[in-house]
């Protein structure tokens, strides 16, 4: 790396010696460097490399850190999350944590409880919990659908059927470890330095960890509170700000420059979110290191179609004016914002990446759909009977394992279709071949309906009725992403640009290899959290009510977080900021603009 040249704030946290601080580190501010040349100064200083530890949020931002630490012969520095260290911390104490419950097996043990328990709701209450420090006893907060003692009836029977199985989730290896640093064998596992990264998106039991690991106070903790934006996982700024109140003789030391945004976006996001910080002593605003303003905008469309459209006309237009498509990001709040610009961009013939492999093809309603006209223009299709059959959507639903085996079977035997194959099986069970002959229905349907031409927006509109897609949804999803995935069945049909089933489906193909290809020159596509610490020269951030700020955070005025998350998508931006707003309605960007 070689000695780059710091500011003042960066120098007080590169030499800083011993006890505990608390670094306010704001976008842009240069945290890593001064990271990596903290470690360097401590070493160099004659602390042995493998008793100082480094905990980042993400295994990605770790790996990252530890391409950068070994470039400068501090390899044996200690790198990882909060999890991965207490895995560590297990295996050297020969506890095998490989076994986890399925997902399958959680809802069979709420489902025992009531027929119609809300697994997901029920399960994201827990791990709450359970990262708050909270056992079963302790919870005293209903839930959006369920009473204390009801959730403690799950939460305890989750517990003790895990336990049965001598099973652990992520959160079981921290509380495990914490018990090993509490034994007479913590002292094993300590460190003499400790520096973690991305501290305000930390929970209770992380924030005990640190302690634990490092019983000599030699702590420091990086982040900014103003990106606080994991509450749903445990986190809490006032974790972060109470950092003083913690260490006795704590040091707080701001890093407010920032290197990546011109002034005017530094600014805009300083007015922006202030009112929803609350009283924080330490705070102060950031200052951007580039004095020239740069491009802040914003447009209006009226219906997602028109939005999507709209942003593929403006990228395919940066990219002619020279703009590598890298350089270009295009942010939201909710994956399902993407699909109608995933759209528009394949349309248009730009290159893209969805961050996290969200493909949109791949999603379980519209790969159904999808399957079905292969299997219309392709009866022999079988991965896309097979896929059908294990959806186990209408007409699907309730059957065997066995039974799928047994056409698999025939079908090799007879050297015919699974299609062809469903038709002759034998089962046991009356209602699976009234299932099976339910399908051949549906099957003759569409492919008549195909035959006599009519238009592939009538057909596709048909297999989502025939298939009760809209039914299976709202069945096996709750809350939001209910709306999530009804949502991208009305996507699937903007995508039909063209009246014949094989263009669409050679569309789709070519979606689904594109995607599987890594390239470095695309556009990149993502949601804001997945955005976290990544910079781009141009961004668009999708804004729009009840999406962004979502609809349950308007009605509750509870908008501390929504903020802080649209705070985190304004400062990607390095010169040019752009807002797209659906239906003229958006409280932020009214906010920022004024």
């Amino acid at each position: 790396m070689g000695r780059m040249k710091f500011n003042n704030q960066q120098e007080k946290v590169i030499n800083f010696k011993k006890g505990a601080v608390c670094v306010l580190a704001a976008a842009g501010s240069g945290k890593t460097a001064c990271i990596i040349n903290r470690i360097k100064k401590l070493v160099e200083d004659g602390v042995s490399q493998d008793k100082i530890l480094t905990v980042t949020f993400t295994n990605n931002s770790g790996s990252d850190l530890r391409k950068k630490l070994k470039k400068e012969c501090l390899e044996n520095v200690q790198v990882g999350t909060f999890h991965a260290i207490s895995k560590r911390i297990l295996m050297s104490e020969g506890i095998d944590v490989s076994k986890q419950l399925p997902t399958y097996e959680i809802e069979n043990i709420f489902k025992r409880i009531d027929k119609k328990a809300k697994c997901k709701e029920i399960m994201s209450y827990i791990a709450l919990q359970k990262v708050s420090g909270n056992g079963v006893m302790d919870i005293e907060s209903d839930s959006e659908s369920y009473t204390v003692e009801d959730l403690r009836t799950y939460y305890k029977a989750y517990e003790d059927y895990k336990n049965s199985k001598k099973a652990y989730d992520f959160t079981d290896w921290m509380l495990q470890a914490i018990k090993i640093l509490k034994s007479e064998r913590g002292k094993y596992y300590t460190f003499d330095y400790i520096l973690v990264d991305e501290q305000q998106d930390n929970d209770v039991i992380q924030n005990r960890l640190i302690d634990l690991l490092c019983p000599s106070g030699n702590v420091m903790v990086v982040g900014d509170v103003r990106q606080s934006i994991y509450s749903f996982k445990g986190s809490s700024p006032k974790l972060f700000m109470n950092f003083d109140k913690r260490y006795d003789n704590a040091t707080i030391l701001n890093m407010d420059i920032n290197y990546r945004s011109c002034n005017n976006i530094v600014q805009g996001a300083n007015n922006f979110i202030k009112k929803y910080l609350g009283d924080f002593k330490y705070y102060s605003d950031s200052i951007a290191n580039n004095k020239k303003d740069g491009n802040i905008s914003k447009f209006f469309s009226i219906t997602k179609e028109e939005e999507g459209e709209r942003i593929a006309n403006l990228v395919a237009k940066d990219i002619e004016n020279g703009m590598k498509p890298s350089d270009i990001a295009i942010l939201y709040r909710l994956n399902k914002q993407s699909f109608y610009i995933e759209n528009e961009l394949k349309s248009n013939g730009i290159d893209y990446h969805i961050e996290a492999n969200n493909n949109f093809f791949e999603r379980k309603e519209v790969k159904a759909i999808v399957c079905m006209l292969r299997l219309l223009q392709d009866p022999e299709d079988d991965g896309a009977y097979e896929y059908l059959y294990k959806l186990r959507c209408h007409p699907f639903s309730f059957m065997s394992n066995k039974l799928l085996s047994d056409i698999i079977d025939l079908a090799a035997k007879k050297d015919i279709s699974l299609l062809d194959a469903s038709m002759y099986v034998r089962s046991a069970k009356t209602y699976e071949r009234k299932n099976l002959d339910s399908f051949m229905d549906i099957y003759e349907s569409l492919l008549l309906q195909k035959q006599k031409g009519k238009d592939l927006l009538t057909i596709i509109n048909n297999i989502i009725k025939l298939f009760r897609l809209q039914q299976y949804i709202e069945q096996n999803y709750e809350g939001d992403e209910i709306d999530e995935r009804l949502e991208s069945l009305e996507a699937t049909k903007s995508f039909v640009r063209s009246n014949t089933l094989e263009s669409f489906l050679r569309f789709v193909y070519t979606s689904e290899t594109t995607k599987k290809k890594i390239k470095s020159n695309e556009v990149q596509l993502m949601t804001i959290h997945k955005s976290k610490g990544l910079e781009f020269k141009k961004t668009y951030v999708l804004v729009n009510d009840n999406d962004f700020p979502s609809k349950k955070a308007l009605e509750s005025d509870n908008l501390d977080e929504e903020a802080r998350i649209f705070y985190v998508g304004v400062t990607r931006a390095k010169e040019d900021l752009v807002f797209s707003v659906l239906d003229n309605k958006s409280l932020f960007v009214e906010q920022y603009f004024n």
